[in-house]
């Protein structure tokens, strides 16, 4: 099957807090460009298209009938969702487009859940559409897929996600960045993120055999519409470096991040952050709030082709304070100089989310020195 365009009209407007449609529904729907009347629809709509503003829970109860609840999805006060099936593009695909009202957040699941989902899907698109300069953000607390194909660990069932777009919208060429089947212990991440302000999510299943639904409930989540602002490193990027960035008393508190952050970092990734205090004056305090860095098993993060490797001074020739990987929260590292020079390696395997730290240029009265006891730090297993 083509996968075709799941289009939003440049002049998408978020006047109305729903436009919700079942997904059994043929007929494909236009979203007008005033503030959804129903009355201004054209006449090609479904009568079964139903528009509500401001649906709560108890509000369901009073659908028509032939809207059935189990295609409620959640918490929808918090951003607009709206079912699009553009039959002029391709009546397979059906669009639920979850848009930000400003950094809003709530929940997405499989048409359903937790009941089994049908065979037959041909093609959901759910479209998570944020505000200028807000990152998507999606979590999936349950996960129940059918597994992959034995034979050649193909998915039948999917959920393909496409997280570096530039606009709401995906066609047959373009190319899904995960596809996901399983269940939640076979999931090697539960959180991903856009590159960008949208992100899309494409659901097929399989035909049906001999029976309409399979033995599988589908997924469940959370999406949250994030603020890029608070991703962006406080240092001066190195000119012509993909990565590389200086940090100097001129600000002397800030944060800095891998690569991408908060999506995974790229293969293939060397990325220098060098920290210059002033001489004589102090040293630098660095505090890892999130580390996720690929470790492979081993037992030394020296052994990690991903890896952190920090320095007391202001390049690798210098004394090395120690190596990090794998999972860690809160990790500290003290330099004993005014100066600390941090690399991060990844090889062209598996990646991970990366890291996010802070920084502190201390006065030498207020730090402490560091112990060089263990440099090879042990690592924990990751997801």
């Amino acid at each position: 099957m083509l996968l075709t365009h799941c289009f939003i009209p440049d002049n998408f407007s978020p006047d109305v807090m729903t436009f919700d449609m079942p997904a059994h529904v043929s007929s494909h729907c236009v979203i007008p460009d005033n503030q959804y009347d129903i009355a201004d629809m054209p006449a090609h709509v479904s009568v079964v298209s139903f528009l509500i503003t401001s649906l709560r829970r108890d509000d369901i109860a009073d659908m028509p009938a032939h809207m059935p609840p189990l295609w409620y999805f959640g918490l929808i006060q918090l951003a607009h969702v709206i079912t699009v099936n553009y039959a002029t593009i391709n009546p397979a695909c059906e669009c639920i487009v979850y848009q930000s009202l400003g950094g809003t957040e709530g929940r997405f699941n499989s048409p359903n859940f937790p009941q089994f989902y049908s065979k037959g899907i041909e093609c959901i698109l759910f479209t998570f559409i944020g505000d200028v300069g807000e990152l998507v953000e999606i979590k999936f607390t349950d996960f129940d897929m059918m597994y992959p194909d034995a034979n050649n660990n193909t998915c039948k069932d999917y959920l393909r996600l496409f997280l570096k777009l530039n606009r709401p919208e995906i066609n047959e060429n373009m190319q899904h960045n995960y596809e996901l089947c399983g269940s939640m212990s076979t999931l090697q991440q539960k959180t991903f993120y856009s590159k960008d302000r949208s992100l899309i999510m494409e659901f097929q299943t399989t035909r049906p055999l001999s029976q309409q639904l399979t033995f599988f409930k589908g997924f469940r989540g959370f999406f949250r519409f994030l603020d890029a602002r608070q991703f962006v490193s406080d240092g001066v990027k190195q000119s012509g470096t993909m990565c590389s960035w200086d940090f100097s008393t001129s600000k002397l508190s800030g944060k800095f991040f891998s690569p991408l952050y908060p999506q995974n970092y790229p293969s293939h990734s060397k990325c220098q952050y060098t920290f210059y205090g002033q001489p004589n004056e102090g040293t630098v305090y660095i505090q890892f709030q999130n580390l996720q860095i690929y470790d492979e098993g081993v037992d030394s993060c020296s052994k990690s082709s991903d890896r952190i490797a920090i320095y007391d001074g202001m390049n690798s020739s210098q004394p090395l304070i120690k190596y990090l990987c794998g999972i860690k929260n809160q990790e500290e590292v003290k330099s004993t100089t005014p100066y600390l020079y941090i690399e991060f390696l990844s090889d062209g395997r598996n990646q991970r989310q990366g890291f996010a730290a802070n920084y502190t240029f201390q006065h030498k009265s207020h730090s402490n020195s560091p112990s060089y006891s263990n440099p090879d730090y042990s690592t924990t297993t990751s997801e």
